[in-house]
């Protein structure tokens, strides 16, 4: 509690000191008068540093920010467990962000907010679902400045049949609704957050053809 009170003292003395001098009387008469002398000097560095501590936490946030952003997708095969008997070739589709700010970008989530199918109908029934990051599985994780990362968006879990793709979700999986990516063009809207980070939306234009397409392919990418 007396943190609190030096705080909200400091915080008005900080305000009463700004206006004081915002004030053209109150400026003229202590350019004009002895202060500026050595009580002048005391009282400006007294006025600067409270200044300084009362908004430095402001200051710096303006020049300190996280930005996590998409930079391009990925299709690639990959053996699952490591055998190549029995079609167990999978096809991944994957999507590669990047941390362009200068801090880190602590909990970044990526959720799918609405699905819409071939013919542009809307999936009804669909809830909000989390995508897993790529190796880990989990739904959220965090970005250092600079540094790059995959997220799962949808796989085939074998390449050579003519069952449909999954979305790659950390949480709703073994829901038809929620999962499975149908023959033909599909339109996801996605959300990215993060703990302090600006909330973004994207639209992910999708197709793919039975027995034909090995993965669902990317063909668009826009912020909306």
């Amino acid at each position: 509690m007396k943190n609190i009170k030096n705080g909200i003292g400091w915080y008005f003395f900080g305000i009463g000191s700004v206006l004081f001098f915002l004030d053209p009387f109150n400026l003229r008469c202590f350019i004009s008068s002895e202060w500026i002398s050595v009580g002048g000097l005391t009282a400006i560095g007294t006025f600067a540093t409270v200044i300084v501590a009362l908004f430095k936490e402001d200051i710096m946030s303006l020049f300190k920010k996280s930005n996590v952003i998409i930079v391009e997708e990925m299709e690639n095969r990959q053996l699952h467990n490591g055998k190549r008997e029995g079609l167990t070739v999978q096809g991944h589709t994957r999507l590669l962000f990047f941390n362009e700010g200068n801090i880190i970008a602590e909990e970044v989530e990526v959720v799918v907010e609405m699905i819409i199918d071939y013919g542009g109908i809307e999936r009804s029934d669909f809830l909000p679902v989390p995508l897993s990051w790529t190796h880990s599985g989990r739904s959220i994780r965090n970005f250092h400045p600079k540094q790059y990362g995959f997220l799962d968006l949808c796989r085939k879990d074998r390449t050579e049949d003519g069952e449909n793709p999954k979305l790659a979700l950390s949480a709703g999986q073994g829901v038809d609704n929620y999962e499975i990516l149908y023959e033909g063009k599909t339109l996801l809207i996605i959300s990215t957050s993060s703990k302090k980070g600006p909330l973004k939306r994207y639209s992910v234009s999708l197709e793919w053809k039975r027995f034909k397409d090995e993965f669902v392919r990317v063909e668009e990418i826009k912020n909306i």
